[in-house]
């Protein structure tokens, strides 16, 4: 039997660093803090993160137990990377 461990990383722009989140330990808190200048996720953004957090893991739990039940299907991890781009303004 084998598990993937997702562990979701968040970028805090207040301070340029990206930090892995323990997503049982943020949602026991009920709180996201930047480990590097200790920025806080904003309460009204953090369902929605916890919910992007909580589908990725149940997606990634899915795949391995396609891949691992007897259907022999390949196995995939979901991974993001976001990344930062500046607009490109109109010359006028």
């Amino acid at each position: 039997m084998m598990a993937l461990l997702t562990t979701p990383k968040l970028k805090c722009f207040n301070c340029g660093n990206s930090f892995p989140v323990n997503f049982q330990k943020a949602l026991r808190a009920q709180e996201i803090q930047c480990p590097y200048c200790f920025t806080k996720v904003e309460e009204s953004s953090l369902d929605k993160v916890f919910s992007a957090m909580g589908e990725i893991q149940d997606v990634n739990a899915d795949l391995v137990k396609y891949h691992t039940d007897g259907r022999d299907e390949p196995l995939f991890q979901l991974e993001f990377e976001s990344t930062e781009v500046k607009k490109p303004y109109a010359n006028n």
